[in-house]
């Protein structure tokens, strides 16, 4: 009898650890550092987030890089700003989802953004991940040195540490800001963006960008053709309506 018991323990015992590992296996991919499938088709992507609520941006904004002084001169020649509707990539080469998964510890939600050659059916491709923390405790330069000091440890690489304002438009139009720091780690096929702002009296929500190098070449060259191709259309219409001149 005590055989048959331990052998039901032992049966009870293997279930719940492969019950463990399916669902550890089955978790929303994090995109960590070092595990980024840069270039890799959309579709694929997305299946690495199963399990997460997951939905699509018709606009593909990233307003948080107009808001932060200076970062925008790492993405020259790419970004498109309104006032009111803040900094956004070319969505007619762009496609832009999102992922939340309310087991995530640290994290509250993730943008995926897949770039396609404009004009070809090849499929988008992974070329930029950007990563929203869940807002931490302490003031933003003690929080922007500890999870600095952390990325770094990790990448293995000094960062670039600039002190700047951040300014959403509304706070351009009043001309206030908050004081904010952003790191930049720049290796040989990516770039690591820290962004941490403060808020009043606490620390907004800290962000992480990951950036293929390649991936972002990829991008101002597919908007080079885009906005040939507008040109050339819009050349051709006002040929047209000049008629009978």
């Amino acid at each position: 009898m005590k055989k048959t018991l331990s052998i039901i323990y032992l049966l009870l015992v293997s279930a719940s650890f492969v019950s463990a590992q399916e669902h550890k296996s089955t978790e929303p991919s994090k995109f960590s550092f070092g595990s980024i499938p840069y270039g890799k088709p959309m579709e694929e992507v997305l299946k690495m987030v199963e399990g997460a609520k997951v939905w699509e941006s018709d606009y593909v904004s990233i307003e948080t890089i107009g808001n932060y002084e200076d970062l925008s001169s790492y993405f020259a020649g790419g970004l498109y700003t309104i006032m009111g509707l803040g900094t956004y990539l070319n969505s007619n080469v762009v496609k832009k989802y999102t992922a939340a998964y309310d087991k995530w510890d640290n994290i509250d939600k993730i943008d995926l953004y897949f770039v396609k050659k404009f004009g070809s059916n090849e499929p988008h491709t992974l070329f930029l991940v950007r990563k929203f923390l869940k807002a931490p405790e302490g003031s933003y330069e003690n929080v922007f040195n500890g999870m600095k000091g952390s990325v770094t440890e990790k990448i293995g690489v000094a960062p670039e540490v600039f002190k700047v304002k951040y300014q959403t438009d509304s706070m351009k139009a009043k001309r206030t800001y908050e004081p904010a720091f952003f790191g930049v780690w720049t290796l040989e096929y990516s770039k690591v963006f820290l962004l941490v702002a403060s808020s009043f009296y606490r620390t907004r929500r800290p962000e992480i960008l990951y950036l293929s190098n390649n991936g972002w070449k990829n991008y101002l060259d597919s908007i080079d053709a885009y906005e040939i191709y507008m040109k050339q259309i819009e050349e051709n219409k006002s040929k047209k309506m000049i008629g009978d001149f």
